[in-house]
């Protein structure tokens, strides 16, 4: 009469076993932290402390504009010769390589830190040349310095040249926020278009 009882018991252990494995298996694929090609993943994510800037469409571009959406952000300006085009260029080609339900979920921003020559208004012609969805964003050097201070975006307006014919040195760094307006990653100078496009299909779809 035991028989039957501890067959049973011993198939209930095997179910129990197996239940239990893929259990664990679950979790630790759960848990497992993701692995960015191009990109630094930040391991505690951060939000961002008040700031207000002005949008090349008339609106107020604000930590809370972060909320909702993925965001990819860089910063240059707008007569910079080479790095500022290189970037802008590669984040079109990242659009461009997207799904369009990823492309809904993302947002693309260039900050510009050259406030005497980057008004709205200049925006306006500037950014459609590299893609027509991308957000740019500009303001005073006050108001610049209370977004780009918290990232340690660093900027000034080189030695030489006049009012009209000057350079402005700055960052490199593209900087990805989640959906929650938290910093998630950061990706060097230059992008590579095809392992951003990784990172993001791996974050955006996870």
């Amino acid at each position: 009469m035991f028989k039957p009882l501890l067959l049973a018991i011993l198939l209930l252990a095997l179910v129990a076993g197996v239940v239990a494995k893929q259990f664990i298996a679950a979790e630790e694929a759960e848990a497992a932290p993701v692995e960015l090609t191009a990109g630094s993943l930040i391991v505690n994510p951060r939000g961002l402390e008040p700031f207000e800037l002005m949008d090349h469409r008339g609106g107020t571009f604000s930590q809370r504009s972060l909320e909702g959406n993925w965001t990819l952000m860089s910063f240059g300006y707008s007569h910079c010769p080479d790095m500022c085009p290189t970037t802008l260029t590669s984040l079109a080609s990242i659009n461009g390589a997207l799904t369009e339900e990823q492309k809904s979920n993302l947002q693309i921003v260039f900050v510009f830190v050259d406030w005497e020559r980057d008004q709205p208004e200049r925006l306006q012609e500037y950014l459609p040349f590299f893609d027509k969805t991308f957000t740019g964003a500009t303001g005073p050097e006050e108001a610049t310095d209370k977004l780009t201070t918290q990232l340690g975006v660093l900027w000034q307006r080189a030695a030489g040249g006049d009012d009209e014919n000057y350079l402005v040195d700055h960052s490199g760094t593209t900087y990805l926020f989640g959906p929650d307006g938290r910093l998630r990653a950061l990706f060097g100078y230059p992008l590579t278009p095809a392992d951003v496009v990784s990172d993001l299909e791996q974050l955006l779809d996870g």
